[in-house]
Formats: C-alpha cells, structure tokens, sequence
C-alpha cells in the first residue's frame, strides 16, 4: 500500500497548530477497492477544502491527558462532495476536551457512490484497530459528519455492517428527494442521472434506511438553514425514535449553515456542551 507523504504547505499548517497529530494516508485511487475515476492533483480550493481527491487522508488527534475519558470520534467534513475539508478546527476543539478524534479527508465519489462509504468503513476500522496503542475504549469509537460530511457518518450508521457506536450528525444531509435534499451533494454522489430518478434517488434517502441496528445519534440543526433544511435532522430523528433508539435533537433558532467550527456563531458554546454532554451520559450507560 502506498503513502504519501504531506504538502509542505500542510505540514507547516498542522505543526505551527496542532502538535499532538498524527497523519496516515489509508489507500489512493490505485490500492483502494475501487477508483474515483480522478487524477492528477489534488488541489485546495479555499483554505482547508479539497479538490479532486484521488487518496484517503485521516489526522489524529490525540486527547487532552487531563481529560481523556476513553472516547474516540472519526469526523467527516463536509463540502457538498464537490469540495471536502480537513476538519482541523473541530478535530481539535473535541481532542482538547478528552475525545481522540481522526478528521478524514475522504475521497470525493465523482459519481462513484460507493467511494465515499468505502473510505468511511476503513478509517472507522483503522481508528479502532488502535484503541489499544492510543488509549481508549473500542466500544466506544463513534462518527460525526457535517453537511456531506453528515450524510456519509449517517450513511455508515445505517448501510454499513460495521457501524459506529454513535453518530453526530451536524446540519446534515439525509433526505435524497427533491425539495428537502441538498442537491449538490446527492447529484456528485449518484451522478444526475440517478439523481434525478426516484427510483434510484429513493435508495439513498438514509432516514428511509433506518432499522434497529442504527446507532443512537444526536443531530444539531438551525431553523434558518437554507442549504440543508432542519428536516433532513427531523427526519432521521423520527426515524430513530420510530424504533426506540437513543437519540436527542438540537435546533437552534439561528445561525444557517457551515458554522461548526467558526467561533462567532451564536450558539458555538451551546451545540459543543449538547455534544459532549449527551456522549458523556452514552458513555457512562455503555460502562454500567
């Protein structure tokens, strides 16, 4: 399998920063099981979100020693799967409370739906190969994803047959019909063809393929999102509690969209605290 080593660009940014990382490249287009059908270089469209990624990157962070309690996250970020970040920002936030936490820059499905949940199932599979050598409960290794980021730890939650512990779902992507969807991010994934056929399109509505194995989630929203409307959160919501799974739903009156990791959203205190308190009450009922 190859690796890769970073940009130097990259490197400077993640030592200046974040001293406690580590970075493993998990497969590209060539050792992957199957291919994006992207090539030449990667490129970074704004600072921290990717173009044409044709290799699956995850940075791990490792948790704060005074409060380590055991909990490990893999984070997806989002982008619409035409963009996707590297999630540094919220990686840390959550490292610096206690979790150890992996931000996944997955590769973009170009079409190829099976790409994303492919990389998904192997970084969750590599995180908890090293509950051991880092430190925390294998139990107890969870997703989170924002916007196509929340659509693919959704996605794990309920298509894959390993399926994380938990999921945070922030403002994501659920719903696959049109005029609830986010179009971008089902069009890049299916390919506008598909997408635009419900019968298709209806496969992928991930609030339809809720069953009794999902993982208890809890999902964070604004009432004033316009790119992803606060539905697509009720809908999985609904669907969990359809069968009684472990679930908690958080709207906040404002904000839109894209502020997980932007320390002047309003609610930026709040939605952490939700966060980190419902993983804390998970984690001591998975203990008992």
């Amino acid at each position: 399998m190859k690796r890769f080593g970073l940009t130097l660009s990259m490197v400077l940014f993640a030592t200046a920063i974040f001293a406690q990382q580590r970075h493993l490249v998990l497969w590209d287009n060539e050792t992957a099981p199957h291919s994006n059908g992207l090539s030449g270089e990667e490129w970074e469209q704004s600072r921290g979100a990717w173009r044409n990624t044709t290799r699956t990157d995850m940075w791990i962070f490792e948790a704060n020693p005074e409060r380590k309690n055991g909990m490990a996250i893999v984070y997806f970020p989002g982008g619409g799967y035409y963009t996707v970040g590297t999630g540094f920002s919220v990686g840390k936030r959550f490292a610096d409370a206690g979790y150890t936490v992996a931000c996944v820059r997955y590769r973009l499905p170009n079409g190829h739906r099976e790409i994303p949940l492919e990389d998904a199932e192997e970084a969750l599979r590599v995180m908890r190969s090293m509950a051991d050598e880092m430190g925390f409960d294998s139990s107890l290794v969870g997703v989170m994803g924002t916007s196509a980021g929340g659509y693919l730890a959704a996605s794990l939650s309920v298509l894959s047959l390993s399926k994380p512990s938990f999921s945070i779902l922030v403002y994501p992507v659920i719903s696959s019909e049109k005029g609830i969807r986010h179009d971008g991010t089902i069009i890049n994934l299916l390919g506008e063809r598909d997408a635009d056929d419900p019968a298709v399109a209806g496969q992928f509505s991930l609030d339809k393929r809720v069953d009794e194995s999902t993982p208890p989630a809890i999902l964070i929203h604004c009432d004033d999102d316009k790119l992803v409307p606060p539905v697509n959160s009720t809908l999985y919501y609904n669907a969990l509690k359809h069968y009684g799974i472990e679930s908690s739903l958080h709207i906040f009156p404002s904000g839109g969209h894209g502020w997980s990791g932007r320390s002047d959203f309003e609610y930026y205190h709040e939605w952490f605290a939700a966060v980190d308190n419902w993983l804390r009450r998970f984690a001591d009922k998975k203990r008992r």
